[in-house]
């Protein structure tokens, strides 16, 4: 029974963080520089962006930076009280969720706290909308030289005895994911990161852009960044092209008001970019992550403060208008779309985080037609069943999934235990 927990929670891990599969994120600080970096790799996207919000009362300065068609859309940034924050996708954990807590998105916790203290003590009273079945974990670092990594439960400070700290891909507190990670990528990143840290010797802002290169994930390498966190200036660079960084300085930017910037604008595009835009697919999957993304910022408020807003919301009449989109797309302009399995996959699993499961089921369903012939789109409807408690529906998709897979013995195992026992 165990093996079968773990290869379901590795399968899962492949659905949800399959946008960020590789990130490398670190702080760094000594007497001369207090600075994080990181980048973060995802399949291309053309529309990675930088969002600016200036200060208001009671709430700081933030830029940050991401891209609009992808749910959660932030993946690093910073304030202007030199409090930043980076995002990894991790192995799923379950940790213990207080249904009183209410969420709240990185860009709240920017524009609310000032130092690493601050955004733990903030996240103890909220459960973060982001965190997706804890398969995420943060880094948060302060201008004070302080840095903390937070995952579900569980926080890591850095230690008093070394001036850097690492955040990749696995759970440092989980021996399960760090077997994982160690097993299938030898984790050179975060070994790679330690060696290099440790051996850095009175080193300038930029000299960190070596370390970013050195653990860069091809051509999956999207954004990265190094936050200055004295000097309020953030490093940015484009499409793993770590020679020419653009310098945004955030008190100078955040003047100009909110606004966005389209970060290809800033950039000379090199040949890789360009090879890469000219065979990109727009993802499907961001048609319906847009429209999560539309419903939590127009009702950000009601979001905070009430923790079962998303789950009551009446999203019935827009979601059949997407599968229609999605039908009329994929018949008329499939050449344009990435219409690939794990597509719908991670929707699902997106539907079910916010609490809408008879949402997730019409779009496994919808799965399941245009993948007739795949186990694990019948596996992931049969799953959602079973958080309706529809049983029967449950079993006669798991049966599908058998006569598709029938070497699959967690298939089997699945149907064994909805069997009833007479």
């Amino acid at each position: 029974m165990n093996k079968i927990i773990l290869i379901l929670l590795i399968s899962l891990f492949g659905i949800i963080v399959n946008q960020t599969y590789a990130c490398s994120v670190f702080s760094y600080s000594n007497e001369n520089v207090t600075i994080a970096a990181g980048n973060n790799d995802q399949p291309f996207d053309p529309n990675a962006t930088i969002y600016c919000y200036p200060p208001e009362k009671g709430m700081n300065g933030v830029i940050l930076l991401g891209y609009p068609d992808q749910m959660g859309i932030y993946r690093q940034g910073m304030n202007d009280k030199g409090l930043c924050w980076y995002i990894t996708g991790t192995l799923p954990f379950i940790y213990s969720k207080n249904p009183n807590q209410l969420m709240v998105s990185p860009k709240t916790i920017l524009q609310k706290c000032s130092t690493v203290k601050e955004a733990v003590k903030f996240l103890k009273r909220y459960q973060n909308s982001f965190m997706m079945f804890g398969c995420q974990s943060y880094l948060f670092a302060d201008k004070y030289g302080n840095s903390a990594i937070v995952a579900g439960n569980t926080v890591i400070y850095k230690s008093k005895n070394k001036n850097y700290q690492i955040l990749t891909n696995f759970r440092q507190n989980y021996p399960m994911s760090k077997w994982y990670y160690e097993f299938r990528l030898k984790e050179f990143r975060y070994k790679t990161l330690s060696q290099m840290l440790t051996e850095v010797k009175n080193p300038e802002i930029l000299s960190f852009n070596n370390m970013l290169n050195a653990v860069e994930w091809g051509p999956g390498t999207q954004i990265s960044s190094i936050c200055d966190l004295k000097n309020q200036v953030i490093y940015v660079y484009l499409f793993h092209n770590f020679t020419d960084p653009v310098k945004i300085n955030l008190k100078r930017e955040l003047a100009n008001g909110k606004h966005q910037i389209h970060m290809s604008t800033l950039f000379k595009k090199t040949f890789a970019y360009t090879n890469a835009e000219n065979s990109y697919k727009i993802p499907i999957d961001s048609i319906f992550k847009t429209y999560l993304n539309k419903v939590v910022s127009e009702n950000e408020t009601k979001v905070a403060n009430d923790g079962n807003f998303l789950k009551n919301y009446n999203y019935h009449k827009d979601l059949d208008k997407l599968i229609s989109k999605y039908k009329y797309l994929k018949k008329h302009e499939s050449n344009k779309y990435d219409f690939s399995e794990y597509q719908l996959e991670g929707v699902g699993t997106l539907l079910t985080v916010t609490g809408w499961n008879d949402g997730a089921i019409e779009v496994y369903k919808l799965n399941t037609e245009s993948f007739p012939n795949s186990s694990k789109a019948f596996q992931l409807l049969a799953n959602a069943y079973k958080k309706e408690n529809k049983i029967n529906l449950a079993r006669v998709a798991l049966k599908k999934a058998n006569i598709l897979d029938g070497a699959n013995l967690m298939i089997r195992e699945e149907i064994r235990e909805l069997t009833p026992k007479y």
